[in-house]
């Protein structure tokens, strides 16, 4: 098997950069340190990829940029949530030595080539956060010839991407449910339509017809994908329906939505979890301290920047044939918004 630098890397303890730095006999690091990662490297049988273009230099500072790009602002906003992608991107890339620049981007008309403008020959990589991107929103971002990686949205482009792993936290809640008793689960689904919250309804469905329950079509509820919407446009479904019609349960698209609900149900009058059962999926901060304090599914948020850093770093150092995309797991996370019903007499 060919050995690579994530091999040697590995073996030692250090990081790819400082196995490239050594390799390519570029300063940065130790004089015990190089030895220590030459001597590894011929013992490991360590061989330089031969490339159409040299690799890059290792210059010091380094520099990875990260865009944060809107289309329409009703996703990417100044939340938790994106705070903790970037604080792991942050985290990881002082690790590894490169300094991190953001660019805040809204995608308009006016302005076409706004993402074109911000790569420059001073940076190594770019990662993009493409919540709310379409496949017809990256003709910049595809004709840059900088290393890149997207984080939050998958492409039919080719190149490496960094997600969370939607199916699965879905499936994980709706299960959750059904374990707990629950038959009739309804579905809060965001009006505003991204590829996260594509995939979780799709999973959701899926899930509903592989345990042989029958879908609550009149109980899939479009709300606004934001706290308050959520609040207004779920006072304002419930005004018109009759209460005590409502599924024993509800899975949320993100847990905005669900504490949005949440709010709307205490104001009708409607008592969590032990006439409604709810679920949302990111694990905010605000999930532990909420009244009923929030079951959800965790999304790793931090990983998915450490790992969009580890996979561009890669690309920079020429340690990969092929892109990637990878999918950061999820996990239940048990509170106090779902009853039992197995429980009940």
């Amino acid at each position: 098997m060919k050995v690579k630098l994530s091999d040697i890397a590995e073996e030692l303890g250090v990081s790819i950069a400082a196995v490239s730095m050594a390799l390519n006999n570029k300063g940065g690091i130790g004089e015990d340190t190089r030895e220590e990662i030459l001597k590894t490297a011929e013992r490991m049988g360590y061989k330089a990829r031969k490339a159409s273009k040299p690799l890059p230099e290792v210059r010091d500072p380094r520099f990875i940029k990260l865009l944060r790009i809107k289309k329409h602002g009703m996703v990417v906003m100044e939340t938790e949530f994106f705070a903790a992608v970037i604080q792991g991107i942050e985290t990881q890339c002082r690790k590894i030595g490169y300094q991190l620049l953001i660019a805040n981007i809204t995608l308009n008309d006016e302005e076409t080539h706004q993402i074109a403008n911000e790569y420059h020959d001073d940076i190594d990589g770019m990662i993009s956060l493409c919540t709310e991107l379409e496949e017809e929103d990256i003709y910049q971002l595809k004709q840059m010839s900088c290393p890149q990686v997207v984080i939050d949205r998958k492409f039919l482009w080719n190149v490496n991407t960094v997600l969370i792993n939607n199916q699965k936290g879905t499936r994980q809640a709706v299960e959750h449910l059904f374990e707990k008793g629950h038959r009739k689960i309804g579905y809060l689904k965001s009006n505003t339509e991204i590829y996260n919250f594509k995939s979780r309804f799709k999973s959701y469905r899926e899930s509903i017809e592989r345990l042989g329950l029958e879908c609550q079509e009149k109980y899939i509820i479009p709300l606004e994908p934001t706290i308050e919407g959520a609040y207004q446009n779920m006072k304002k479904f419930l005004s018109a329906i009759e209460l005590d019609k409502l599924p024993t349960a509800f899975v949320a698209d993100n847990d905005n939505i669900a504490l949005g609900a949440m709010n709307a149900f205490k104001e009708y009058g409607i008592n969590i979890p032990e006439q409604v059962s709810l679920i949302g999926i990111d694990d905010m901060p605000f999930c532990k301290i909420v009244d009923p304090p929030l079951t959800t599914v965790k999304v790793y948020k931090e990983e998915i920047g450490r790992q969009a850093v580890k996979l561009l770093v890669e690309e920079v150092l020429g340690d990969t044939e092929c892109s990637k995309k990878m999918e950061v797991d999820t996990v239940l996370v048990e509170r106090s918004s779902v009853k039992d019903l197995n429980a009940v007499l």
